[in-house]
């Protein structure tokens, strides 16, 4: 009879390199993940706010002027303050035409003949 051959149990080459390249796989995708959820994350106004606060908390207000819109508010804040303005004097000057024409009703003849032109 033959001798039989030593006895020994080796891993097959071809599952280890299946088991590395899928864990490789893994890792690659879970950075790519963790990469795209981080880019995401920055860009929301909570991750905004939170910087903002920590730069403010810091008094770095170079770093906080990066997440306010100076323009912006300015605009809205000018814009606002005129809108205020013009009400209270408008109505002002409704006021005083509205008197003038209880004092001399005849201008008042006048003004409904104009605007009826």
């Amino acid at each position: 009879m033959f001798p039989l051959p030593p006895f020994t149990v080796e891993p097959p080459r071809h599952r280890s390199r299946a088991i590395v390249a899928a864990l490789g796989l893994i890792a690659i995708l879970a950075m790519a993940s963790a990469g795209v959820w981080w880019y995401r994350y920055t860009g929301t106004p909570e991750y905004s706010l939170s910087q903002l606060g920590k730069a403010v908390r810091a008094k770095n207000y170079g770093e906080a002027s990066k997440y306010v819109d100076e323009e912006r508010i300015a605009n809205a804040i000018s814009q606002s303050l005129t809108d205020v303005l013009v009400a209270k004097y408008t109505k002002k000057f409704q006021d005083i035409v509205i008197k003038l024409h209880q004092q001399n009703p005849e201008t008042s003849d006048l003004d409904t003949k104009s605007n009826a032109l």
